[in-house]
């Protein structure tokens, strides 16, 4: 008891020790994948989108530059306006991605490149704008010195937008490194925690194999001393059955010797000791029947010769009580005697005759039907049948119904019947309905290397 209690927790421990293991790993690959989730969404949401606003803002610097250089050499007044709207309307998008841009700037440093970049703008614009009004009135020369004045403020906006693209360039080429660091530790870590978890499955799976052939041995020896047991249980119930036939003889012949000249009065008493004599008399063969089959070995028999002996047999039985017997046992050999498969026939058929219906005459089927790898017998009758509760204690030795404890019996017949069939490797069972017939199936292995026969009608 100590032993099976030890050995389920010891089964619980480790499956619980597996199973933590398990969970840890999983958290890990869920806590790694979000990290670098994170760090995927840092390079697409943050680096690759200041890196396209940085781009488009570099580029409407650059197109404001060609614009007032086309302006300030074009003469045509309508054609300059058309610069300027031109100007204008760029003008509008650099102001849009820069307020786009502006919460992206998070990098180290890149705040500051970006405030730096911003003030840049504004001075160019105005110098710009200073130049766009000389244009207007055609001082070209004017407009074209205070452009180049501007030159180096737009040589350090170049220059600001140089150093934003490489500040996300090197925060993108971090967050991927250290995705890519966070796989590697995690594919490491993972690997280790496998490793454990397969060591662990096989430590366990080491144990429970030791435990399991150490129960199987101890269970062998149990199942062969119980058969020793048994056996030896058999030999006495036979020995104490055959002990017990000499002092039953005795009281037989004393009761017809007493009987023999006397008054009708002591008749009847010595009737009634012989009553209990063949009474106490099919105990005893009933009790050295199921003492013998525990200790016949088992071997093959062929069904179909059963036929002609049950018809002759128990066809005098139902003919007694007018009834109807019909066999049908399909050729076969199976794994069990001829004489003990036609006792258990006998007991079956005998039943049936015994607890028939009065009001209607028996009918008792016997058929047999091979399938590739175990044979069938169904016993039906049309007899009083049993409740769910008599089917369920059907087999039981000495169980007596009582609705049918008026009928002379030993209420061993159904023992003898299931321990001719289970010790052969069959089994049988029942099916029956009360006041309307029982059918007895049993099941019982073919021997081997015999085919199923054709069927043929006995």
């Amino acid at each position: 008891m100590r032993n099976g209690h030890r050995t389920r927790t010891r089964m619980l421990g480790t499956f619980g020790v597996i199973a933590i293991l398990l969970a840890c790993l999983q958290l890990l690959q869920l806590y790694e994948a979000g990290q670098i989730q994170d760090s995927i969404e840092l390079i697409q949401k943050n680096a690759l989108a200041s890196v396209r606003l940085i781009d488009r803002i570099t580029r409407d610097v650059e197109r404001g530059q060609v614009i007032v250089a086309q302006h300030i050499f074009e003469r045509d007044l309508p054609t300059m306006r058309a610069l300027e709207r031109t100007l204008a309307a760029i003008r509008v998008d650099y102001d849009k991605a820069a307020r786009d841009y502006s919460p992206l700037a998070s990098f180290s440093g890149e705040a500051v490149a970006w405030r730096e970049l911003t003030s840049d703008v504004a001075t160019a614009r105005v110098q710009v704008d200073i130049a766009l009004g000389e244009s207007r009135v055609n001082h070209d020369v004017e407009a074209t010195a205070t452009i180049n004045a501007a030159k180096p403020l737009f040589d350090r906006i170049d220059r600001g937008a140089e150093q934003l693209l490489d500040i996300n360039q090197l925060a993108a080429d971090r967050a991927a490194a250290d995705a890519r660091d966070r796989q590697h530790v995690a594919s490491l870590f993972q690997l280790l925690m496998t490793a454990g978890i397969l060591a662990a499955v096989l430590v366990a799976g080491m144990w429970l194999t030791r435990t399991v052939v150490r129960v199987q041995h101890a269970m062998e020896t149990l199942n062969l001393e119980l058969e020793n047991r048994n056996r030896e249980l058999d030999a006495f119930g036979g020995r104490i059955a055959h002990d017990l036939r000499g002092p039953l003889n005795t009281v037989s012949l004393s009761a017809e010797l007493i009987d023999m000249g006397k008054p009708d009065s002591v008749t009847a008493m010595t009737a009634t000791i012989r009553r209990a004599v063949a009474q106490i008399a099919r105990l005893i063969d009933d009790l050295l029947a199921l003492s013998r089959v525990g200790a016949m070995p088992r071997t093959a028999g062929r069904i179909e010769q059963l036929a002609p002996g049950l018809r002759e047999d128990l066809g005098r039985l139902v003919t007694d009580v007018h009834g109807e017997l019909h066999v049908d046992l399909e050729p076969a050999q199976v794994v069990c005697t001829e004489g003990l498969l036609r006792q258990a026939l006998w007991n079956l058929g005998e039943n049936a005759i015994k607890y028939r219906r009065p009001d209607v005459a028996p009918a008792l089927d016997v058929a047999g039907r091979a399938a590739p790898d175990h044979y069938t017998i169904r016993v039906s009758d049309n007899g009083l049948g049993m409740t769910a509760d008599d089917a369920r204690h059907a087999f039981e030795p000495f169980y007596r119904s009582a609705r049918t404890s008026s009928i002379a019996g030993t209420g061993l017949g159904l023992s003898i019947v299931r321990r001719i069939v289970e010790a052969n490797g069959g089994r049988v069972s029942v099916d029956s309905t009360l006041g309307r017939g029982t059918t007895f199936v049993i099941t019982l292995l073919l021997a081997r290397g015999e085919p199923a026969e054709p069927t043929v009608s006995a």
